[in-house]
């Protein structure tokens, strides 16, 4: 597919990277908290059993809140293990107390010992990212993890994101899964 204004890839990741960059700590924590409340009131949240959530990069939307709620709500809350570059994400199922530990990424895991949830027992999967468009394209960072882990998965896939990560005319690859809507302070927009 043919990359918007000529910009490959590799240039739209910096500068989505760089956009999120000039969020504030305190905007990141405002955002997060309204982008994560326009979640939880839509009946894609409240009907959803089981739900796959993210370990935020510091410049990420939070999910802590969504964590909360949803252990509450007696959901079913599944948390990523990454595995060696190549390989989909391993989903396993966490609780309140189940510890974490350093992942390669920088982010903290659930330990490996914990038991495994396959995609197709999810129903919501809420996913990070650098950006994305209008049509449903999400950019990631390049790893190909999430394409590979729900290729063959019927669950709800939306992004979590700032509204200022929205990048018109992505590119998608055939392998590049698109997403069924995105969550933003701004609220849930469905593709």
């Amino acid at each position: 597919m043919s990359q918007p204004s000529g910009q490959s890839k590799a240039q739209l990741r910096r500068l989505l990277k760089a956009r999120r960059a000039q969020v504030t700590p305190e905007q990141n924590q405002a955002w997060s908290q309204s982008a994560q409340t326009h979640l939880l009131s839509t009946p894609l949240w409240e009907q959803a059993r089981s739900v796959a959530l993210y370990h935020p990069f510091p410049s990420e939307v939070s999910t802590a809140l969504l964590l909360s709620a949803a252990w509450t709500s007696g959901k079913r809350v599944a948390l990523p293990i990454t595995p060696p570059m190549g390989q989909a994400l391993r989903f396993v199922l966490v609780h309140p107390k189940t510890p974490r530990v350093p992942g390669p990424m920088g982010t903290q895991e659930p330990p490996a010992s914990c038991i495994d949830i396959p995609s197709a027992d999810l129903d919501l999967v809420i996913l990070p990212g650098l950006g994305w468009d209008g049509t449903g394209t999400r950019m990631g960072y390049g790893g190909g993890y999430y394409d590979r882990s729900f290729a063959n998965s019927v669950a709800q896939r939306i992004q979590l994101a700032f509204a200022l990560q929205e990048q018109p005319g992505l590119p998608r690859e055939t392998h590049d899964l698109p997403m069924d809507g995105v969550v933003t302070e701004l609220g849930l927009r469905l593709f």
